[in-house]
């Protein structure tokens, strides 16, 4: 039924490129331009007043992003006899998860690109108050001339507003900050941080977990780096610790990783690259370049981390709804004392 009612409002050639725990994701062509667009069809959900609640907080995201040169742009909101539906610009270049599945670990001056684009969505969408809480390669789009955009804004938490608390959360384990998974921690700006940081560990190694990265890294020695993207690669994976600590107080700002990267972009010179789509000039070494051999280094030993939570298999990365504890019942007020208002009190 979702095709046909697309077409009522003015879409034709529609495809599925995408499922997600929420929704589906079409491609389609707008009729009146000619042009293409994305749209986001949010599936029927037994609890339909919360998923609309959800979807008109991502329109609200948008709304305040608009323009953003980093964010996914919206351009309609529409209502289907199923519920509600996002339109958005169709951006040609699939995710950083697919680049990542093409390509493999990228270059760290790829990864800077991407981190530079990414962390800039951020800051603005924190300075507006508003926390993505989704991050991963997955919601984040590449567009044809390699400029990343943060899409996805759904399950977004304007932290500065109580009015937007649901009994529910969505989120996806494998990038979910520890805080996330503690319904009697408030959630801030540094949980989108902690899965910026997990990220921006996947872009370099492949890995999500830290102790399976490392012996990525010692299993990698035969890449060649130049200098200046072998200081980059570590002050990246520096970086990676300080996002991902399990204290939210002792991670980053999003501003301040952005600083981290702006230097990184300056110290690479002449390797610097405009875009995630772009090969390093030291992807290819000649005889003549200064390089490092990345050495091999053994795994360290796991640290002993208290359970916050059950841990979730690896291999799923899909946003799940969670349910969240319902609060504490406010205590009911005292009855007043009799003697104090005369003799028919209950009346008062």
């Amino acid at each position: 039924m979702t095709v046909p009612a697309l077409r009522n409002f003015g879409y034709d050639e529609i495809e599925v490129v995408g499922s997600g725990g929420l929704g589906d994701v079409y491609r389609a062509r707008r009729i009146s331009t000619g042009g293409p667009v994305a749209i986001k069809v949010i599936r029927e959900q037994i609890d339909r007043e919360a998923t609309d609640r959800r979807v008109r907080r991502e329109l609200d995201a948008l709304l305040k992003l608009k323009g953003h040169p980093n964010v996914v742009q919206i351009e309609e909101l529409i209502t289907l006899p199923t519920g509600l539906a996002l339109v958005m610009e169709f951006v040609a270049g699939g995710s950083l998860m697919d680049l990542l599945v093409s390509d493999g670990p990228l270059q760290p001056a790829r990864a800077v690109s991407a981190m530079s684009d990414i962390t800039r969505a951020l800051r603005d969408a924190h300075l507006l108050g508003i926390v993505h809480r989704d991050i991963k390669p997955h919601n984040v789009m590449v567009g044809q001339f390699g400029q990343c955009k943060v899409c996805d804004f759904g399950i977004a938490a304007m932290f500065k507003e109580s009015a937007y608390t649901d009994r529910t959360s969505a989120l996806s384990y494998r990038y979910a900050s520890p805080e996330e998974l503690d319904d009697a921690v408030d959630i801030g700006p540094a949980t989108d941080i902690y899965s910026l940081g997990v990220t921006l560990r996947q872009l370099l190694t492949g890995e999500t977990s830290a102790t399976r990265a490392a012996a990525s890294l010692g299993s990698g020695s035969d890449r060649r780096l130049s200098v200046a993207q072998s200081g980059a690669e570590r002050t990246l994976l520096d970086l990676v610790d300080r996002m991902t600590s399990r204290d939210p107080a002792l991670r980053p700002t999003a501003d301040a990783a952005l600083q981290v990267v702006r230097d990184l972009e300056r110290a690479l010179g002449s390797e610097r690259v405009a875009s995630v789509r772009e090969d390093p000039a030291t992807s290819e070494v000649d005889n003549d370049a200064t390089v490092l051999r990345r050495p091999s280094v053994a795994p360290p030993s796991p640290e002993p981390t208290p359970p916050a939570a059950p841990t979730p298999t690896d291999m799923d990365d899909r946003t799940v709804l969670r349910p969240r504890a319902a609060p504490a019942p406010s205590p009911l007020p005292p009855l007043p004392d009799p003697g104090s208002v005369g003799s028919r009190w209950w009346e008062s």
